[in-house]
């Protein structure tokens, strides 16, 4: 018997696959060869669970990465010389960084936050500490004064010079024995406004009337902030007292008060000393 794919010729063997198919144009080798050849050519396809593996990662969105490795943190450190390799985009320029390099930029830039934020707490802290002091001053002031006439004018000048605000009124319509220039005629719808003050109001100073309390002076007046003075836990209030700033944003609606709360408690605890003794039932 002569070996397939040697000579060309068909082969002589009967027991040969050859002679038990019908006749091909080929010799057997080149059927042989053929078939090899096929067989080859199929390889890179892989398997059909190996296609299908390779079709699933393919697949994989952005976001289905990114869970897997939420659920996997640990992957990275097996795969350390991964971390290395992988290129990301400078946060502030064009160049490619590794990914060690752009955490730790991240981290500088979070730190850099952290301590902008720190700063500015204690920033906030040490003006609240010398608010207080300048709040405990003006309190140690008004309730050491024995004449209540003198109230008024004690409270505009410590408001002015301490709170660095350029325009201070205190306008009273009860019955009280104090100075002039702290009374005077107030519409009674202005009362009124006063009386539902639950809070400062703060915001532009629209209101021609009280203006007209800055003799020649209340054009410039741009926002203020104006408190309900009561006696007590008294509904209804006997006077308002006002501070405006040139700065339109001085005095905003939707600020804090509640440094202008306890300033009109203040001031109305320490101006109802003036106020005429309630006739008993």
């Amino acid at each position: 018997m002569t070996r397939p794919g040697r000579t060309g010729r068909p082969c002589a063997d009967a027991g040969c696959p050859r002679l038990a198919r019908p006749r091909s144009d080929g010799p057997c080798g080149a059927d042989v060869f053929a078939g090899f050849t096929m067989s080859f050519t199929s390889l890179p396809g892989g398997s059909p669970r190996e296609t299908d593996e390779r079709r699933r990662v393919d697949a994989l969105s952005a976001d289905e990465v990114a869970a897997w490795l939420q659920r996997n943190p640990e992957f990275f450190e097996s795969h350390r010389d991964m971390l290395s390799q992988l290129r990301l985009r400078h946060p502030h320029g064009g160049r490619a960084i590794s990914l060690i390099e752009r955490q730790v930029t991240v981290l500088r830039d979070a730190n850099r936050m952290l301590e902008k934020r720190l700063a500015d707490f204690l920033r906030i802290g040490r003006e609240n500490d010398a608010l207080s002091m300048k709040m405990q001053g003006l309190a140690h002031a008004l309730l050491g004064e024995r004449d209540p006439a003198r109230l008024p004018g004690l409270l505009c000048a410590g408001l002015r010079r301490g709170f660095d605000v350029p325009f201070v009124v205190v306008r009273l319509w009860a019955e009280v024995n104090l100075p002039e220039a702290s009374q005077g005629p107030v519409s009674a719808s202005l009362q009124q406004w006063a009386d539902r003050l639950e809070q400062p109001y703060c915001g532009p100073a629209t209101q021609d009337e009280i203006l007209g309390w800055f003799p020649e002076r209340g054009q410039e007046v741009a926002s203020m902030a104006a408190m309900a003075l009561r006696a007590g836990n008294e509904i209804r209030s006997f006077g308002l007292l006002v501070i405006g700033s040139h700065d339109p944003n001085r005095f905003q609606a939707g600020m804090g008060t509640v440094v202008l709360e306890q300033l009109a408690d203040m001031a109305g605890a320490s101006l109802s000393r003036a106020l005429p003794p309630k006739e008993s039932a």
